[in-house]
């Protein structure tokens, strides 16, 4: 990446990149590239911008779809479920 040039960097919500937090937001300091970070942890360490789900609502929901389906609820019935952006599309 040091001889590519990057003009900015997008760091993927990838869970084994939590462990290299640090080494990722040093190098992005260190070239001065703007970066997005794909998990919150990221912006409180002093990243500059996090665009990714809220996880906790993320496990929230499937533990009330593994609930229904305990109680019998066939995964082949459950509609398919999208939460609503609050900003609207053209």
């Amino acid at each position: 990446m040091t001889r590519a040039r990057p003009d900015a960097l997008a760091v993927q919500g990838e869970v084994l990149l939590l462990n290299h937090k640090t080494r990722i937001l040093n190098f992005a300091a260190r070239s001065r590239l703007p970066a997005m970070y794909g998990f919150r942890e990221f912006v409180d360490a002093g990243g500059l911008v996090f665009y990714g789900p809220k996880w906790t609502d993320l496990f929230r929901r499937a533990a009330i779809l593994v609930d229904k389906i305990l109680k019998g609820a066939k995964p082949g019935d459950l509609p398919v479920e999208r939460k609503y952006s609050r900003f609207p599309t053209a």
